[in-house]
């Protein structure tokens, strides 16, 4: 399958799709992902997990400003193309740029569409207690993860819940199998695309570290699922009171057993991490 295509991606979960596809030998011609982005304490300097794997494979990469960037322009629109491959890239692409390769762009999709279209389909999916999730291979048009379906697989939940980061993991190495059935049929025209049901369409935002605050007196399974949805990202976390100071405390490891919520280690703002017996004996009123 030699086909010469662009690929558009950032996070872990766009690197399992491109990690599975490459071990069968199949690689884009070109990456194109977000500008490197600062991180940690000392606000460091980093790519994004797509970039670092198309460095790390010596596979050309940009990492335009825009959809006007002469970058842009002279890599992906004055070239000729197969298609465009995007998962998980955080932009929508206009009309121009989904027309301008010979096939289209096609989309992959963390999600059984219509359920679950937009930003966040991994967290979404563990915040509704959904008892599976999946992948979507959808011809793109200009509405947000609204296209034909080309495919799609199921993949069960698995108990106990992965974290989302975790799940991304798994359904982008289905993603990438999923992908290398599925593309030379659809560029050979045997597929026919499947509109989707709109009437069962559900949407999903992006999350503030609002999303991410546990009540520890609230639903036990509704937290627990707070925790894995947002252990990668936004930090699960309660507040507590020490010397008459309101502390925010992240939640670093926690278990689910027997329909109780186990919180295992924690550390207070700006402490160090310590086992939540030990914490609860140097804090007071959390919640």
């Amino acid at each position: 399958m030699d086909y010469n295509f662009v690929f558009f991606g950032n996070p872990k979960a766009s690197v399992s799709v491109l990690e599975s596809m490459r071990t069968e030998g199949m690689s884009p011609s070109l990456v194109v992902s977000g500008q490197d982005m600062p991180k940690g304490r000392g606000m460091r300097m980093y790519p994004s997990d797509v970039k670092a794997w198309a460095m790390a494979n010596k596979i050309s990469h940009i990492e335009p400003s825009g959809f006007n960037d002469p970058v842009f322009v002279s890599h992906v629109l004055s070239k000729k193309w197969n298609f465009f491959l995007v998962a998980a890239y955080g932009k929508i692409l206009p009309k121009s740029i989904l027309e301008a390769p010979e096939k289209g762009a096609i989309n992959v999709h963390f999600s059984l569409l219509p359920k679950h279209r937009g930003a966040t389909p991994l967290e979404s999916s563990i915040l509704s207690g959904d008892k599976e999730t999946g992948v979507s291979i959808i011809l793109m048009d200009e509405q947000m993860d609204h296209g034909p379906v080309l495919a799609q697989e199921k993949y069960v939940m698995p108990d106990p819940l992965l974290s989302a980061g975790k799940l991304g993991d798994e359904i982008g190495k289905i993603a990438g199998k999923l992908l290398l059935k599925t593309l030379p049929d659809f560029l050979s025209g045997k597929i026919k695309p499947d509109p989707q049901d709109d009437t069962r369409a559900t949407y999903c935002g992006k999350f503030d570290k609002k999303a991410a605050e546990i009540d520890l007196r609230g639903d036990q399974i509704s937290n627990w699922r707070k925790i894995k949805a947002f252990e990668d990202t936004l930090k699960p976390h309660f507040y507590a009171e020490k010397n008459d100071k309101r502390l925010r405390v992240i939640i670093k490891d926690a278990d689910f057993i027997s329909g109780r919520l186990i919180i295992k280690r924690v550390v207070p703002e700006s402490g160090k991490e310590i086992s939540f017996e030990e914490f609860k004996k140097q804090f007071t009123n959390f919640s």
